[in-house]
């Protein structure tokens, strides 16, 4: 097997093991009702592991991995987990009739705004103007870019310290 066909196995077992881990986490977080910052942050977490297993299978494979190895495996990941996350969204909000993950969003930030002291018509002119910025493709590629951008930024931290050159060097 090349070199390759080798990265792209990696990059897509990690991914799957990736996507997972964080639906697993979604639902539990989701059924649970309890949604905080940690559980956020775990969320990021998962994210972070799946991107370090990327280079994990890639060392084992290899024996080696250079810096800029380390950036493609976790942009292979981030591109995938984000794209699998971004059409979740897209058919999520596509298919609710009933607008219910759009009320639920509305909701949350009306109670974020109204804790950080803003009047209610203020809030209400808010949540009137994000019906229009809420859409399915929107949305979606919203999550994409999100994804890659943090998927970046982990893949620069966690390159520096996973990385392996050649025993000559």
């Amino acid at each position: 097997m090349n070199i390759i066909q080798t990265k792209f196995i990696n990059i897509i077992k990690s991914s799957i093991i990736t996507i997972l881990l964080m639906v697993i986490w979604t639902f539990v977080i989701y059924t649970t009702n309890f949604q905080n910052q940690l559980t956020t942050l775990i969320q990021y977490l998962f994210f972070a592991l799946g991107i370090y297993l990327s280079h994990y299978f890639y060392k084992k494979e290899y024996n080696y991995m250079p810096y800029s190895e380390g950036l493609k495996l976790g942009l292979g990941v981030s591109s995938i987990v984000g794209l699998f996350y971004s059409l979740l969204i897209f058919f999520s909000i596509k298919l609710d009739e009933k607008k219910t993950i759009l009320k639920t969003m509305k909701s949350s930030i009306a109670e974020a705004l109204k804790n950080k002291g803003i009047d209610d018509i203020t809030i209400q002119s808010f949540l009137n103007k994000i019906d229009n910025l809420i859409t399915p493709f929107k949305s979606a590629l919203f999550i994409l870019i999100f994804m890659l951008i943090v998927g970046l930024i982990f893949s620069l931290i966690i390159s520096v310290f996973s990385k392996k050159n050649h025993n000559n060097e």
